[in-house]
């Protein structure tokens, strides 16, 4: 079978809008739209369950040599989940910038067998039919643990994967839907299970906090700290990304549209963020502590400033210049 797909870049930015890792350079940058053919090898339907260490079966032994296939030693495709199946699981997943727990669920399934003769990903995941039922507080079993594990994936910690829907996978479930314009009532139907499952966000998510961590920075939250839609349909996320620096912190806004880097929202790092919070269509406000003469980080005297960045189709552009700082 024979996909051809389109591969545009989206990395446009403002002069004003410049990517962390080069910061001393301003210039807008564009990538010219590329079209390649891919083929791509039979889709094997996720199972419908977890497949772990100590596993055993007809599932096992697919996943075993589909890894063989790719180049993993995990000895012989026998059909019994055991070390050497579990480190070539990790392997494959710390390779595709998947959660490395060993545990083949549906993204990490999807992958290995879902993919061009090149061996990257297809631009399509593979859906994951809705169970037929509620999952919510207070629920055990199999289901449980599959909305466990792809919160843990989009970069929600929500602890142990062990099925028991407590505290920590209600909060998870309310953050992700409050995120994704969802009612944030911590209850797994349809609609969030679609979501989190089939609609691609959970991959958007986990690579954008990949990207992030991968300049040196971390994240707070578990979901982007603002999350829009663009007139022309796309998604704007924006996370504020957080270094250690002395006895303070070094900060930016990191932007994506549909998953793709834009750039921060400066060219030098802020001292502090207050926030970054949606501001209507294609427009997310980002507010500033502003810094006075002799302030210390942790004492901002002056008056917070907040600037609204607005996705025009092509830029990100601010409504104001960022603020100055020790005046």
């Amino acid at each position: 079978m024979i996909l051809t797909v389109s591969a545009t870049g989206l990395l446009c930015v403002l002069p004003s809008l410049v990517s962390a890792e080069t910061s001393s350079q301003s210039q807008p940058h564009q990538q010219a739209a590329a079209y390649q053919t891919l083929a791509l090898k039979p889709v094997l339907n996720y199972p419908g369950h977890l497949i772990q260490y100590r596993d055993t079966g007809v599932y096992v032994k697919e996943v075993q040599q589909e890894l063989s296939e790719e180049g993993y030693n995990i000895g012989t495709a026998d059909g019994d989940f055991g070390p050497k199946t579990l480190a070539g699981v990790k392997e494959f997943q710390k390779a595709h910038g998947l959660t490395v727990d060993g545990i083949v669920g549906p993204q990490t399934w999807n992958a290995l067998f879902t993919k061009s003769v090149s061996g990257n990903p297809t631009p399509q995941n593979s859906s994951y039919s809705y169970p037929g039922h509620l999952i919510e507080y207070g629920d055990t079993g199999v289901y449980v643990k599959e909305v466990q594990q792809q919160l843990n994936q989009v970069g929600d910690n929500i602890g142990n994967v062990d099925g028991d829907f407590g505290p920590k996978t209600l909060a998870g479930i309310k953050n992700f839907q409050k995120a994704h314009g969802l009612t944030a009532d911590g209850i797994v139907g349809p609609e969030t299970w679609n979501t989190l499952f089939n609609s691609g966000a959970g991959t958007s998510v986990a690579s954008e906090v990949a990207l992030i961590k991968g300049k040196g920075y971390s994240v707070n939250s578990a979901t982007p700290n603002a999350s829009v839609q663009t007139n022309s349909g796309d998604t704007l996320t924006a996370w504020i990304g957080v270094a250690r620096q002395g006895d303070g912190h070094n900060q930016f806004v990191f932007f994506f549209l549909n998953g793709k880097y834009l750039g921060t929202d400066t060219a030098k790092p802020s001292a502090e963020i207050t926030s970054a919070k949606p501001a209507g269509t294609g427009s997310i406000a980002v507010t500033y502590p502003v810094y006075k003469k002799n302030d210390s980080y942790a004492n901002p005297t002056g008056v917070p400033d907040t600037i609204t960045y607005h996705w025009n189709g092509s830029r990100l552009i601010p409504n104001k210049p960022y603020p100055k700082q020790f005046s």
